[in-house]
């Protein structure tokens, strides 16, 4: 199996007030404009999960993603039976009180990547939303904080045999990461991998970096990896240096 294979949303806040007229000399005070102050990547920054409504985002119902202190959005897009379908990424930037971001969607089943426009606002307490646009049209996205980004990772979290099967549990790979964090592995297909997995720090996923390497063709990847629940599963969301291949991938603790 080869592994070559946002946030967007409208938000305006306004703020409006006046003033009543004094006693006996008839005049009007105007109270000063107040202008929120703007947000930032942190606000931003951490796991953030919900559901998608609008036009068809990649056949995705449900939006798994990670922000990152510099702004770089992994979105992991799952259909109804939360199937893994595609991923896509953007970096976001912060002006006042939106952000923006010119990013791509990558299909699982490995077609050509979509180029998608992402815009939001400010988060209102553990939530916020977000319109990703894309060849279909404007999808929106409903996000809610996730308390596992509370929760850190660690090297021994990666640690062990992790594997990569497709729909009928055929075996298409095996990577192994040992307690150094050095990744290497091999696929059914004659490819082999070796890279890196460490602890990001400030978010609770792993930095992955990966070169793949198939009847003499390589190719460099990197991105991020983030642990279900119980640890047993790592979903990778990994892309070229210039974002014209990527792909989501998930990978089950043997």
């Amino acid at each position: 199996m080869k592994l070559i294979k946002f946030l967007a949303a409208s938000s305006v806040l306004s703020l409006a007030a006046c003033g009543g007229g004094g006693g006996g000399g008839g005049g009007t005070t105007t109270p000063p404009v107040v202008t929120p102050p703007a947000i930032t990547l942190g606000q931003l920054q951490g796991f953030w999960n919900g559901p998608v409504t609008g036009a068809s985002f990649g056949g995705a119902s449900v939006v798994r993603s990670v922000v990152l202190s510099d702004g770089a959005a992994w979105l992991f897009l799952h259909d109804a039976q939360d199937n893994l379908v595609g991923l896509s990424t953007a970096k976001l930037a912060v002006s006042g009180q939106t952000f923006s971001a010119n990013g791509a969607r990558y299909p699982v089943s490995g077609a050509r990547a979509e180029t998608v426009t992402v815009s939001g606002g400010a988060p209102s307490g553990n939530a916020f939303a977000v319109s990703v646009r894309g060849n279909a049209g404007t999808s929106s996205l409903a996000l809610t904080a996730d308390t596992r980004y509370s929760t850190a990772v660690t090297r021994a979290d990666a640690t062990g045999n992790w594997r990569f099967t497709k729909a009928g549990g055929t075996i298409v790979a095996n990577w192994t990461v040992d307690a150094n964090g050095v990744l290497s592995g091999t696929s059914t297909l004659g490819c082999s991998y070796n890279g890196s997995v460490a602890p990001h720090g400030s978010v609770a996923v792993f930095d992955v970096t990966l070169t793949e390497t198939c009847t003499g063709s390589t190719t460099q990847l990197s991105g991020i990896a983030k642990l279900n629940t119980a640890k047993t599963f790592l979903t990778f969301g990994l892309t070229t240096a210039d974002g014209g291949l990527g792909e989501a991938v998930v990978a089950q603790k043997q």
